[in-house]
């Protein structure tokens, strides 16, 4: 926590008092005027608006996600917004990284043992009700987020809230070690 020019704290409170008036904001966009990082905004969502477990459970939410048919994958940087309506590939975690496979959609690498904290966020977003996952570094920033999809009807699909829920109340039942992945040698993770 630490304290702004006007002496006011700065651990996400006053950024959460302003999601109450503005809930349309980007939790970076409020956590860069509060000068406080997103997890802190994030920490301070009303309790039914998130569910915070640990990093360690990227590959088995990684692998659950690729059975959901395309969602929609966001990348936010201070200066870009990408956004990618894909179906994640299933991927195996080894030495540190969560894989692609070379011949899907997406390709590469991520440092999943980078990842501190993966909250579930279930929170009006432009009038609309929305759930996404979002992968916390260390530095309590955003690495990327996944977003449950919308219809024609820009209402989330049925079939993937439902999965998102499922999948929410599994990692937190679960705790800091996921079931299932123990036999990968992934290291245990605390939950925040």
């Amino acid at each position: 926590m630490g304290v702004n020019n006007a002496g006011t704290r700065t651990n996400g409170v006053h950024a959460t008092a302003k999601l109450g008036m503005s809930p349309d904001g980007t939790l970076e966009q409020l956590a860069r005027e509060q000068g406080v990082r997103t997890i802190d905004v994030v920490r301070n969502l009303l309790p039914d608006h998130r569910t915070i477990v640990a990093g360690g459970h990227l590959p088995h939410i990684m692998r659950d996600v690729s059975s959901w048919g395309e969602i929609l994958l966001v990348i936010h940087t201070p200066d870009v917004v990408l956004e990618w309506p894909t179906q994640i590939p299933a991927g195996t975690a080894s030495n540190g990284y969560f894989r692609f496979p070379g011949d899907t959609p997406i390709g590469g690498n991520i440092r999943w043992e980078n990842c501190l904290h993966v909250a579930f966020i279930c929170r009006p977003f432009l009038d609309r009700a929305s759930r996404s996952i979002q992968f916390f570094n260390a530095g309590g920033e955003v690495m990327f987020k996944i977003f449950v999809m919308r219809d024609g009807q820009r209402n989330l699909v049925p079939e993937q809230v439902e999965k998102f829920e499922a999948l929410r109340a599994r990692c937190s039942r679960q705790g800091p070690q996921p079931l299932g992945i123990e036999d990968e040698g992934l290291p245990r993770g605390d939950v925040a």
